[in-house]
């Protein structure tokens, strides 16, 4: 237990940040919401060329949790239907970049600094690392986790940029693709903002999250039995 609490000692900084943008959309998704109901048909107007402006900027506040990207998803399927996975999808890779580079340089190498003095923990580590791609697939594909803060833990923990890429490219798309869709399928905003999943979508939500769990236990207790 000692051990742990060095460990979040020495981490204190990027745990802060992580936990700072945790809380961040609760505070600015209402403020979202409301913009979006009174802006509609302001919105509804855009063309090609606004809406590449406006997603330019949502990648700077997903990076950094400013917006939801469940939330910045539903808005997109219901303004821009189908079409909205050309935007969305490299608007949240390039944010999850922004992202991973932010907390690489707050962190500056200290967690796994903090990890040298406890062999048994770098073991585990370095067993997970083995399955560096499985990982940061199964935490993209949580809706649970926050888009951030597992952002911040990968690039922690010394993900590869590469895998980092590839696993957050194939770990969202699912869950945006369902989102997109219940956007497309609202008839009115105020309702799909107000209470956007029910019925089916809320047990393909409970899946996805049974998945990824189940997949992350299983990796990490593999680690863990393989550690001295």
């Amino acid at each position: 237990m000692s051990t742990f609490f060095k460990i979040l000692r020495a981490n204190g900084t990027s745990l802060g940040f992580a936990v700072f943008l945790t809380t961040l959309p609760l505070l600015f998704s209402g403020a979202m919401t409301y913009l979006a109901l009174q802006y509609e048909p302001l919105l509804r107007s855009f063309d090609t060329q606004q809406w590449l402006l406006l997603f330019s900027a949502c990648v700077f506040t997903m990076a950094f949790a400013l917006t939801p990207t469940t939330l910045i998803a539903l808005s997109s399927g219901y303004f821009l239907g189908w079409q909205a996975l050309v935007f969305i999808v490299p608007a949240y890779l390039l944010a999850s970049v922004l992202c991973y580079f932010a907390a690489r340089l707050l962190d500056s190498g200290r967690f796994m600094s903090s990890l040298q003095g406890h062999p048994q923990a770098m073991q585990i580590i370095n067993s997970l690392k083995e399955q560096e791609l499985g990982i940061v697939m199964l935490s993209k594909l949580s809706p649970i986790l926050p888009f951030a803060v597992s952002n911040i833990l990968l690039a922690m923990a010394g993900a590869r940029l590469k895998l980092f890429f590839i696993g957050a490219a194939i770990g969202m798309l699912p869950r945006t693709i369902l989102v997109i869709y219940v956007g497309i399928q609202s008839n009115q905003l105020a309702g799909l903002l107000e209470n956007p999943f029910s019925g089916w979508q809320q047990w393909f939500i409970l899946l996805l999250v049974i998945i990824s769990i189940a997949g992350l236990g299983k990796i990490a207790s593999k680690a863990i039995r393989i550690s001295p």
